[in-house]
């Protein structure tokens, strides 16, 4: 593909965002150019140089930098933008970024006063307190949901860089377009137009939905706006299973394009090494020749001449089998730099500059069975299903006394001992009042639309804590009747024989909330050792049961409650039993038994049950 010639000096790469091909194209016209003098012009927002640049010496390592209105720009080795950024680190050529990240109207007005306000007093506070800045908000979000609602899916084929830019050419600008991306369209002819003045040759690499709107505005008289300020943003790692949420190219495949990045983009060969490369080997080649074919035959009924992810685990899972499916999904999921990486960001809250989804947001449901189950597969399996025990139990009903007092017990410690923190999966939706929170949320909007409402994201807020209290200690005194020689007559000695003998039998309850603990037990009376109580986990308690140690019952709680807690309080009066590091002083609080009023203390130091029951449903 040769570069969009618009006059001597302004050469254009459009680009389809993620797409293997036209990152190799990228590199390739750098790489021709290499030694001659021109200027790199890419369509990233101005002011995230360094963050762009940080998260692209990262890679391969695939990571995203996410605003605070969730807008996320992918850093992937198939990106095209990316790729620009990575010849310019290894060339040294110039370059320039000429988008603009701030949220603005299509009045440029708006946005020079936008500016001022950031300028004053910051553009965090102004972007949280837009109203009170004499800023309206509400313009700025509905500008939001009218680019995606005038947002036009592209002509198809894109993975033909040929095709791609003649229906550019062919394309004319539609300027029924949202005042938000009509402002940033003409911030980029502003940004392109400087460049041009210094006589020397501009290579701008740019989506395909920005070419025609930034060569209409590049023959519109503008004024230079202040572009100074940025909406504050972060770099996120990203795990392996939340690559392919982000891009429309397959994740095993960016991994295969950095391992050979200067060679010819070999996408059949690519797909053929999927299909065939699993671990189902007794499938026949001509059960596999047909597969290959029909995702083809699905991505031409989406006008590509290449097939998806999607369509690939389609063809697999209509043509041979769900096992043979999820086989391929795991393979084309799969991208071994970040494969012991943990996401940093809520994926499925993300979207590009203009406010589109990041990556594939269609879903096909697979149903597996055991029979096939590859490595991958089983380590799935596990995290679903809870493995056989090896060990039987019993579950019996307390009674409402002994019910009553845990709820008791729990209200109490859930108001005085807490840990409350924003959370980084869940949000709540609430209309738009003041400040933007975590950005708009669409669907809300959407659906409220006809009512003029804007809603908008707010990270829900959890209590994640494990409280474990050591009863042992005042389980029974034992008063002496005989003074000895270190202790005074009638005082209370506690017999070492205690710190074992409530231990004896391992229970959990799971009615109102999840516990487990050690105790001893005498007909249908139950006297409380170490007992562990979690607020904000739905995690299975029989699990955890099992990690509880008769030999060391408040050293496992501890070890318990830091591996499904946020944050752990313990009330023993044998703090030496404890061994903690440094990093585990964050989230543990070790306090004495007395911190607990005695009133409230004793309500679960023992209880009753009322009958065995012999079923395994919830409820203790």
């Amino acid at each position: 593909m040769e570069p969009l010639k618009v006059d001597e000096r302004l050469h254009i790469l459009p680009y389809v965002p993620g797409l293997a091909e036209y990152a190799a194209q990228v590199r390739k016209e750098i790489l021709k150019r290499k030694n001659s003098d021109f200027t790199l012009a890419i369509d990233l927002p101005h002011g995230l140089e360094n963050q762009v640049m940080t998260a692209v010496k990262m890679l391969p390592k695939v990571s995203v930098i996410v605003d605070q209105l969730f807008r996320g720009i992918p850093i992937i080795p198939t990106s095209a933008p990316v790729e620009a950024v990575r010849s310019f680190q290894e060339s040294g050529i110039e370059m320039r970024f000429i988008d603009t990240s701030l949220p603005v109207t299509g009045n440029l007005d708006d946005y020079r006063y936008f500016t001022d306000q950031c300028h004053l007093s910051g553009v965090g506070t102004v972007l949280k307190n837009a109203e009170y800045y004499g800023i309206s908000p509400k313009d700025i979000l509905r500008s939001w949901v009218e680019s995606i609602e005038g947002n036009k899916s592209s002509a198809g084929f894109n993975h033909v860089p040929d095709l791609v830019m003649n229906q550019v050419q062919a394309r004319k600008f539609d300027d029924r377009i949202s005042p938000y991306l009509q402002t940033r369209l003409q911030y980029m002819a502003i940004q392109l137009r400087e460049l041009l003045r210094q006589d020397i040759d501009v290579v701008l690499v740019c989506s395909i939905s920005h070419v025609n709107g930034i060569l209409h505005f590049l023959e519109t008289p503008l004024e230079p706006v202040d572009d100074r300020f940025i909406v504050p943003s972060k770099i996120c790692a990203l795990g392996e299973e939340d690559i392919y949420k982000i891009s429309p190219e397959v994740p095993f495949f960016m991994y295969l394009y950095e391992l050979y990045r200067d060679t010819p983009i070999e996408r059949e060969k690519w797909i053929s090494d999927v299909y065939c490369g699993t671990d189902r080997k007794e499938i026949p080649v001509d059960t596999l020749r047909g597969t290959h074919q029909f995702g083809y035959n699905l991505a031409l009924t989406d006008k590509e001449f290449y097939p998806d992810i999607f369509n690939l685990v389609a063809a697999a899972k209509y043509c041979v089998d769900d096992n043979y499916a999820v086989s391929v999904f795991q393979k084309l999921k799969s991208y071994p730099p970040n494969e012991r990486t943990a996401s940093e960001c809520i994926v499925k809250n993300l979207h590009d500059y203009n406010f589109m989804p990041l990556g594939n947001r269609r879903s096909l449901t697979l149903t597996v069975s055991s029979i096939y189950d590859s490595t991958e597969t089983g380590k799935i399996r596990k995290k679903i299903f809870r493995p056989p025990r090896s060990m039987y139990y019993s579950r019996w009903a307390r009674t409402p006394s002994s019910l009553q007092a845990e709820l008791d017990f729990m209200k109490y410690m859930k108001s005085r001992f807490t840990a409350l923190r924003e959370s980084s999966e869940d949000y709540c939706v609430q209309e738009f009042s003041s400040g933007f929170h975590d950005g708009i949320d669409i669907r809300e909007t959407i659906r409220n639309k006809p009512f003029n409402k804007i809603y908008v994201r707010k990270p829900a807020v959890e209590n994640c804590v494990a409280y474990i209290i050591d009863y042992r200690t005042a389980a029974i005194p034992v008063h002496l009747k005989e003074p000895s020689s270190d202790k005074k007559s009638g005082s209370i000695q506690i017999s070492l024989d205690n710190r074992s003998r409530y231990c004896r039998s391992k229970i959990f309850f799971d009615k109102n909330y999840s516990w487990v603990g050690l105790s001893s037990f005498y007909d249908k009376h139950y006297i409380n050792g170490v007992m562990v109580a979690f607020a904000g986990v739905n995690d299975d308690p029989i699990p955890m049961m099992d990690e509880l140690s008769y030999s060391r019952p408040l050293e496992s709680a501890v070890k318990i409650g830091k591996k499904y807690a946020k944050q752990v309080f313990v009330f023993t009066d044998s703090p030496e039993e404890i061994a903690m590091s440094i990093s585990d002083k964050k989230h543990v609080q070790v306090l004495p038994c007395t911190a607990i009023p005695p009133v409230i203390y004793e309500k679960m130091r023992e209880f009753d049950i009322a009958h065995y029951r012999y079923d395994d449903k919830r409820g203790d």
